[in-house]
């Protein structure tokens, strides 16, 4: 399976969120995280971030991929913390009471998904 962010999104289909898409290619092959990633960035990762600074303060690349975990207990702070991005990004915000469980949750649907996919294109 091609991983996209409405795949992200329905995998947390149980926490609010907000997905702002410029490029629906399923094409994420990789996971960083922001702000600790190298500063070249590829348009085939997935850049995860917990802090709205940095995402709103970093400098993108066009149709950059951004899944953003923020503790708000108000659903309208993700559009707010998405219009305060770049307008050519694909980025998914999903509010998350606890960030760092919800990352490693992440991890663990994304790198045996990613993985089939790279073992089948491969063999």
């Amino acid at each position: 399976m091609l991983i996209n962010l409405k795949n992200i999104q329905q995998f947390f289909s149980d926490h609010a969120s907000c997905l702002k898409e410029h490029n629906t290619t399923p094409c994420i092959a990789g996971l960083a995280s922001l702000p600790d990633s190298p500063d070249k960035y590829r348009d085939y990762l997935l850049y995860t971030c917990t802090d709205k600074t940095v995402l709103t303060s970093i400098p993108t690349i066009p149709d950059m991929h951004i899944v953003g975990f923020f503790d708000s207990t108000d659903p309208d702070d993700l559009e707010q913390i998405a219009n305060q991005t770049a307008h050519d990004l694909n980025l998914l915000l999903i509010q998350s009471s606890e960030p760092e469980t919800d990352l490693l949750a992440l991890e663990d649907f994304f790198i045996p998904t990613s993985s089939s996919v790279f073992y089948l294109k491969n063999f």
